[in-house]
């Protein structure tokens, strides 16, 4: 019986964290790696930008596509044209491991509505959807919507400082210098003096200024300076009624370009590090998730991980191959998603997640995870670093085999959550810890 609980080998971090690869190889040749994970699930890709009929793509248009790299070295990645345009990256890689690639858009789209891109790379392929605008949108003569970017937190009585901002685009018919206003709601307003070229699409930052005297959303309105009355389009801007604290008042913050550093538990010295940022988002059967990528202190990227909240009963997932766990199983369903964390929880409080089935040759086992919180108010102090209300919660690995009932595999794995901070410590079962050393919640 014994010689069955160890039939799992564990990751080496569960939430953040990978085996780092070994990094020479040979300039030139080429590599090798799937957009798709073990699961068969094509990896997270994200479309930067704003696609409008008829108007040029630029820098600011991109694709970025997770590779699974098996073999270092050179690639192209690219996809069919759709509409007139298209999207094409290349480069080296240095390191296996998941890889995030940017594929650079060119071409004009020709047409709006929803275009279907097929990305290729190394036999492998996966679909990314596109949605290109009616002509001259977000400004351009429409009284629509800006697609704008609303940067920094807007809180009631508290004034408008440089990080309050809002970036928009528009493109003019004329080159000129054009002073772009909004109008003053609850106080404050936006403004710009741009100099822009005929026909190209700028971007404009519109800088804040006031003070929003009551909480709610705002709706403001953007004239382009040019004169034509038609020239206009508008945007909302929320106000708190008070100042939330960064990333939200919670345990697991999911802001997005919020990141932690850790010590490296295979790195060699003090000052070894692992970089974990929240990138943006990831769809894994249409349920989106928060997409995290570590990188070391190579900045070479070692692992991604993927998390989302459930608003209605506060709890975290975390999406997982379990794979990762171990080869020797086969299981039914190897992509899954487990609630290791939730916003309210007490000492000694435990749950389970659901039950996965697999195989072992003839052999039919069931796998959970068991969860315990073992100090619901912990105080604890990490690299001079002192956190209060802190959750220590323990993971246990079960399985269930024929006739012997759920039995632990051996191992524990240990978390440490502080409030507003997010995952500061991690103990492995051979007890080496990751301890955070910096962060910034968003």
């Amino acid at each position: 019986m014994r010689k069955n609980l160890y039939l799992l080998t564990p990751l080496l971090l569960w939430f953040f964290f990978s085996c780092q690869k070994e990094r020479s190889f040979e300039v030139g040749a080429p590599g090798a790696g799937s957009l798709r994970d073990l699961g068969g699930e094509c990896s997270p890709k994200t479309v930067g930008g704003s696609y409008v009929a008829a108007r040029p793509l630029t820098d600011s248009n991109f694709m970025d596509v997770g590779v699974h790299v098996s073999k270092k070295g050179t690639y192209t990645i690219s996809s069919n044209a759709v509409n007139g345009y298209s999207f094409r990256g290349n480069g080296s890689f240095t390191d296996t491991g998941l890889v995030v690639v940017r594929l650079k858009a060119n071409g004009i789209p020709l047409a709006a509505g929803s275009d279907v891109f097929t990305i290729t790379y190394d036999s492998t392929s996966c679909t990314v959807s596109v949605t290109v605008l009616p002509a001259g949108s977000t400004g351009g003569g429409t009284n629509g919507t800006c697609n704008a970017t609303v940067n920094g937190t807007y809180v009631k009585n508290v004034a408008l400082t440089s990080a309050n901002t809002v970036s928009l685009q528009h493109t003019y018919t004329a080159a000129g210098t054009y002073t772009v206003t909004t109008d003053t709601v609850n106080g404050y307003s936006f403004k710009k003096v741009v100099t822009a070229t005929a026909g190209a699409p700028a971007t404009i930052v519109l800088d804040g200024a006031g003070t929003p005297l009551v909480e709610g959303t705002n709706r403001f309105k953007v004239k382009f300076g040019t004169g034509v009355a038609s020239d206009t389009c508008s945007f909302d801007v929320a106000v708190n009624a008070t100042a939330p604290p960064p990333g939200g008042n919670t345990y697991f913050p999911l802001s997005l370009n919020s990141y932690w550093t850790y010590k490296d538990p295979a790195g060699a010295n003090t000052d070894d590090t692992l970089k974990t940022t929240n990138v943006g988002t990831a769809a894994f059967n249409n349920v989106v998730y928060s997409w995290f990528v570590t990188v070391n202190k190579t900045g070479a990227p070692v692992d991604s991980s993927y998390y989302r909240k459930e608003a209605a009963t506060n709890s975290f997932y975390r999406y997982l191959n379990l794979s990762d766990y171990t080869t020797i199983i086969t299981f039914a369903q190897p992509n899954v998603e487990v609630m290791f964390l939730k916003e309210t929880v007490t000492t000694n409080e435990t749950w389970t997640s659901a039950t996965f089935s697999g195989t072992q040759g003839a052999l039919t086992l069931q796998m959970r995870f068991s969860f315990k919180v073992i100090d619901a108010a912990a105080t604890t102090t990490l690299n001079s670093n002192t956190f209060n209300e802190v959750y220590h919660i323990r993971m246990t690995p079960e399985i269930n085999m024929p006739g012997a009932g759920w039995s632990p595999v051996g191992q524990t794995y240990d978390f440490q959550f502080a409030k507003n901070v997010g995952l500061i410590n991690y103990i492995d079962p051979i007890l080496n810890q990751t301890p955070i050393r910096f962060w910034k919640i968003n």
